[in-house]
């Protein structure tokens, strides 16, 4: 018998994913001072790229393109505690919850999270809208490490979170639906992005 997986598992598996803190509950042994380096990032970037987009075309009715472009942020969370240890807090590369960068190539992307060696512990990924290209919207952490096993990485492409778009208010289990008609939607426009863009 075959197996489907429906919209709804995977909206439901995916969108909490950037909730999990895997620094020290990953299950998959301690920490080492093993560094990513700027090509293996991004190498993550490209494998996230392809995986939300998959993941989105599951859920989607909207013809996703390969060509891909991006938005970016990276967001302050108040009363967050002190870093541990091979972490930084990076408040100045934080923008308000209406600003964004983009729409950007992954070149921009990478030179945006990659701060002298170090990146987010946790970036999330998730296709927001579409025209005649792709575009995917990266949320980042205001904390930053150099250590590859401090990022979050159950989804194979650390730090990134793979993320399904959220379905609209009146979705039905099981139906695609119209990226358009997403709850998230109304901050974006066909071509132009985030009502707040800063580039």
């Amino acid at each position: 018998m075959t197996s489907m997986v429906v919209a709804g598992d995977i909206w439901a598996r995916r969108t909490p994913a950037i909730a999990v803190d895997t620094r020290a509950s990953s299950g998959i042994g301690p920490a080492t001072d093993r560094v990513m380096e700027r090509s293996a990032f991004e190498r993550s970037l490209r494998r996230a790229t392809r995986a939300a987009i998959e993941v989105a075309r599951s859920v989607v009715i909207n013809e996703l393109s390969d060509r891909v472009r991006y938005w970016a942020t990276i967001g302050f969370e108040e009363g967050r505690g002190p870093p541990i240890e091979g972490e930084q807090v990076r408040k100045e590369r934080s923008l308000p919850d209406d600003v964004y960068h983009g729409p950007w190539t992954a070149e921009q992307v990478v030179d945006y999270y990659w701060v002298a060696g170090t990146v987010p512990i946790w970036i999330s990924a998730v296709v927001r809208d579409v025209d005649d290209h792709t575009f995917l919207w990266l949320s980042g952490c205001v904390v930053f490490t150099a250590i590859e096993d401090r990022l979050f990485r159950f989804d194979g492409c650390p730090p990134f979170g793979i993320r399904a778009p959220s379905p609209p208010r009146d979705w039905v289990r099981g139906e695609k639906f119209d990226l358009r008609a997403s709850q998230a939607y109304p901050l974006f426009h066909s071509r132009g992005g985030p009502m707040g863009r800063t580039s």
